[in-house]
């Protein structure tokens, strides 16, 4: 079942055992992991590579269907535009411990930029980022995982630019 397969997913082990630490008691300088890693059924000490492994497989499984954190983007959905592998927050998890969950993400990713050598492998659109720098948002950042509604506000903004006129305009706000 779906929450046995959260249970068995790394992300959600090493949140189950981190989630309650002050994320300042992570910060190591490299090339001292924040955590040591032992996979089952694996031999091996831990000096950074099986910890880069925990955070390789971590990304997949978020970047994937098997957690329901993140869910493919628009663009994909539709089957238009560019950028058909982003994949945004799911927005039917916001319970508190889906909450806690992208809290602990955020975590793993200022854990991450701490170290010029890492980065995580997560698809985002760059609306992501930039909501998290406190960036500009501009109409490509929405192009960039929702082409149908950046679409339909440039033809809400310009008509004519798009060829729509008062006989046609029905015409493209079909299903």
């Amino acid at each position: 079942d779906w929450e046995s397969q959260v249970r068995h997913s790394l992300f959600f082990q090493l949140f189950s055992q981190l989630r309650d630490l002050d994320p300042r008691l992570l910060c190591r300088q490299p090339p001292n992991p924040s955590w040591r890693v032992k996979f089952a059924g694996e031999s091996g000490h831990d000096v950074g590579g099986l910890f880069n492994a925990s955070l390789s497989e971590i990304c997949a499984e978020l970047m994937s269907d098997w957690l329901p954190l993140f869910i493919p983007c628009e663009n994909a959905d539709t089957e238009v535009g560019d950028n058909r592998e982003m994949r945004v927050p799911n927005t039917w998890c916001s319970s508190s411990q889906f909450l806690a969950s992208f809290e602990f993400l955020g975590v793993l990713m200022g854990l991450a930029s701490l170290d010029t050598n890492r980065s995580l492998e997560l698809n985002f659109p760059s609306i992501i980022f930039k909501s998290l720098a406190h960036e500009e948002l501009t109409l490509d950042d929405l192009k960039e995982f929702n082409f149908p509604v950046w679409r339909t506000i440039n033809i809400l903004r310009d008509p004519e630019s798009e060829g729509v006129t008062e006989e046609t305009f029905e015409l493209f706000f079909q299903n």
